[in-house]
């Protein structure tokens, strides 16, 4: 008796979340919509909280004062690329890093005044004086780079701080490895040329077998022992990713750049381990229509799946244009009211459809959840990677300019 009425206490105690989830997302949403002056069919809700507490994490697992840098290239690993950094810079973060220019020209027009490391070397003529003038740090890999840095630090009577990447195994962008060390007999002759940074990227820190990462270290630390010879005094020493951070902490040098696990997630799901990372997304989209079928009832281009049995197929208001990936034809699921919806039927550019015959009462505009957390249930990101042979990363970065981010604080 007693433990009856305990249990639908529990009930009613589940119930009043849900309805206050429920009121908080439609609370926000029609805020947003009221602000923008549009209807979105597909969100996704950015959680700052959750950003905040990654990156607590992260300073846990370093033993050390380190400085920080984000990655916030790619739009932020598409969780939006100014917004976040408003917040970063908030929050007193020590650098953010751009793929390109352009990224840190965005930046700075959105009157963002933290340091900016720009990742890849100049290759259009009008970006040098763009960099100097909007006081972005470039990285320099080639001479030639290098000596057009120098002349126009002489022009503007200015030192340029620069960056310098070496390739120790990557294969990617840098200096390659056999020729770095004559790299660095150039920079004496360099007057306007300040060596701030010299960092190098680890490719496989993410895989069980270590040997490559640790030889990729060991070249690097061979190159730090070279600056020091050369009496270079250099501010940031950095190689760590998110992989590196999680499986090599020791070599952490004087900064860090954590990308995916500080948006909250790992670079796949072999890298998880017991860190207590919170997603910082939630992808949702709209039920724009409901329909019930008979058994046999063919759903999308194709026909590549017939009904089972008598289903109610909903469509969604996200498709392929909005960066869901094609590849979850038949072979997904959302969560709608906690409950697991398979994907029918092949995705398309603007809609997909989902069998919701197991849910009481849907109603068209309702959310469903694409990734991230329903009400109580959550669909892993890195989970859905998995089931596409790809990363997170990719997943985040390809999500459409339709997908209206919004910002929960």
């Amino acid at each position: 008796m007693v433990h009856n009425a305990n249990k639908k206490a529990c009930l009613n105690n589940d119930n009043l979340l849900y309805k206050l989830v429920d009121f908080v997302f439609i609370f926000i949403f029609f805020f947003y919509m009221a602000k923008k002056g549009f209807y979105p069919y597909s969100l996704a809700f950015i959680n700052l909280q959750n950003l905040k507490h990654n990156l607590k994490i992260i300073k846990s697992l370093i033993k050390k004062p380190v400085k920080i840098l984000i990655p916030v290239k790619s739009n932020a690993y598409g969780c939006g690329i100014v917004p976040v950094s408003k917040f970063l810079e908030q929050s007193g973060i020590d650098y953010l890093g751009a793929a390109y220019p352009y990224e840190g020209l965005l930046l700075r027009e959105n009157r963002i005044k933290t340091p900016i490391l720009v990742f890849s070397e100049v290759i259009y003529k009008q970006d040098y004086e763009m960099i100097i003038k909007n006081n972005l740090t470039p990285t320099v890999f080639t001479p030639a780079s290098l000596k057009i840095f120098n002349q126009l630090g002489k022009k503007f009577k200015k030192k340029i701080n620069i960056h310098i990447n070496v390739d120790t195994g990557m294969g990617r962008i840098g200096v390659p490895f056999d020729e770095i060390f004559n790299f660095i007999k150039l920079l004496p002759f360099m007057n306007n040329i300040k060596l701030e940074g010299l960092y190098t990227h680890l490719s496989s820190a993410d895989e069980k077998d270590r040997k490559f990462t640790l030889s990729q270290i060991e070249r690097f630390k061979k190159v730090v022992s070279f600056t020091k010879e050369k009496n270079l005094n250099i501010p940031f020493i950095h190689v760590l990713n998110s992989a590196g951070i999680i499986n090599y902490p020791e070599f952490c040098y004087d900064m860090i750049r954590p990308g995916i696990m500080f948006y909250g997630y790992f670079p796949d799901n072999k890298t998880r381990k017991n860190i207590k990372l919170k997603p910082c997304m939630d992808l949702k989209a709209k039920i724009l229509f409901t329909k019930n079928v008979e058994k046999n009832t063919p759903v999308s281009y194709g026909h590549t799946y017939f009904s089972k049995k008598s289903e109610t197929i909903a469509s969604i208001g996200a498709g392929y244009g909005d960066g869901i990936s094609r590849l979850l034809s038949n072979n997904g699921n959302v969560l709608y009211h906690d409950k697991k919806c398979p994907i029918r039927g092949r995705i398309c550019m603007d809609q997909f459809m989902i069998d919701i015959s197991n849910c009481t009462k849907p109603q068209k505009t309702d959310l469903i959840t694409i990734f991230g957390k329903d009400k109580i249930k959550e669909i892993r990101l890195e989970s859905v990677a998995e089931k596409l042979n790809t990363i997170p990363y990719e997943i985040l970065c390809l999500i459409g300019d339709r997908v209206q981010r919004i910002y929960i604080k």
